[in-house]
């Protein structure tokens, strides 16, 4: 697997499975990131719009993340131990730039990476999410923990009529 927690970044349209962005780490094991590039590349080839709009899979040693929005799959690979929640934060962050940025010009696309320069912004973005321990990250994770845990106090204040929300709402903290 590669050292980098996040080694791989794909943006494609999701209609064709058309590459329009992507951001590949220089790996000394090429035959490795060669069939998790293959891989990325099937995943995508599979989706719709109907496709969940959020998704991890285990593929061994790391994780593919994906968001299936608005005709558009922002895809990355991480190590495995890498938080899924920051994962998806910095798949976001790249999704509201790319909207952004080209969000008209998505379906009108010929050829593959015409979004090529899209890269630099995946690289400094990159770049704020490879330490999971920097203050950035862990201020986001806590923002998202305190958000879960007011939501499951006032589920529990709302009382027993709404104990299976309760319980919905129990899971998601733990998720």
């Amino acid at each position: 697997m590669p050292s980098q927690a996040l080694s791989m970044t794909l943006l494609s349209r999701v209609s064709d499975g058309m590459p329009l962005a992507a951001s590949m780490e220089d790996e000394k094991d090429h035959r490795e990131l060669d069939g998790l590039k293959s891989q990325a590349k099937r995943i995508v080839k599979q989706l719709t719009a109907s496709s969940p709009s959020k998704v991890s899979i285990d593929s061994g040693s790391s994780f593919f993340h994906y968001i299936n929005s608005g005709g558009v799959c922002y895809l990355c690979l991480t190590d495995r131990g890498y938080p899924k929640r920051l994962a998806f934060n910095y798949l976001e962050e790249l999704q509201r730039e790319f909207v952004n940025k080209y969000e008209h010009e998505v379906s009108s696309v010929s050829r593959p990476y015409a979004f090529i320069k899209f890269d630099t912004f995946i690289q400094k973005t990159k770049k704020l999410y490879i330490d999971t321990r920097t203050q950035r990250n862990l201020n986001k994770v806590r923002l998202r923990l305190r958000l879960r845990i007011a939501c499951v106090w006032r589920v529990l204040a709302s009382g027993p009529a709404h104990s299976c929300c309760s319980r919905a709402c129990l899971l998601v903290l733990h998720s």
